[in-house]
């Protein structure tokens, strides 16, 4: 049924003419330090019936497939245990993007470490489009830390992004694309 409702009926207004049977989809953020923005987790999203509290939330994740858990508290429980576990934590970091991950991994290694929070986002519009642009963004946001790390470590920065800022001239070019973006098209195309 919940596939049924995911596939049939993406968005939350729609499902809601399932009346009590309605699922809900959540994306989840890491919360690190209160007054710090949340950290987007991709690739892992919740679902659960509001109206039935006593069933399980299940959790899908690109690192561990379908899950059931008790309780929000217990999935916030496993997903600490995983990041905080050496073994397991690389693989769950890679669901958040860059530079967020270093931010992530720089507060689990503090000795003083404080529990770190789950927020829940209730996915009210397409769902399977919502997902997507999670993806994307992530996709994107790491292709861009990569390429300024790759810049800067091989010490072309300033060769690379003097001809960008002349050629560019309109704004507009590096606002839509981002730094990032405009320098590999750039890099890919010779544009």
């Amino acid at each position: 049924q919940m596939l049924k409702q995911v596939i049939t009926r993406p968005n939350r207004i729609i499902r809601l003419s399932h009346g009590d049977e309605h699922f809900e989809f959540y994306i989840l953020y890491l919360t690190i330090i209160l007054n710090q923005k949340p950290v987007l987790i991709s690739n892992l999203f919740v679902m659960h019936r509001p109206m039935h509290s006593h069933e399980p939330f299940l959790c899908w994740s690109a690192v561990s497939g379908v899950e059931t858990f008790r309780s929000a508290a217990a999935l916030r429980g496993r997903l600490d245990r995983r990041l905080f576990l050496a073994a397991s934590r690389e693989r769950w970091l890679a669901l958040i993007s860059e530079p967020e991950r270093d931010r992530v991994r720089r507060h689990l290694v503090q000795p003083d470490l404080a529990p770190l929070g789950l927020q829940f986002n209730r996915i009210d519009d397409d769902f399977i489009e919502a997902q997507l642009q999670i993806d994307l963004r992530l996709q994107r946001n790491n292709v861009e830390q990569a390429l300024q790390r790759a810049l800067v470590r091989d010490g072309v920065v300033d060769r690379v992004l003097e001809p960008v800022g002349a050629q560019a001239g309109d704004e507009q070019e590096v606002g839509d694309a981002g730094l990032g973006g405009l320098l590999v098209g750039r890099a890919i195309g010779g544009v």
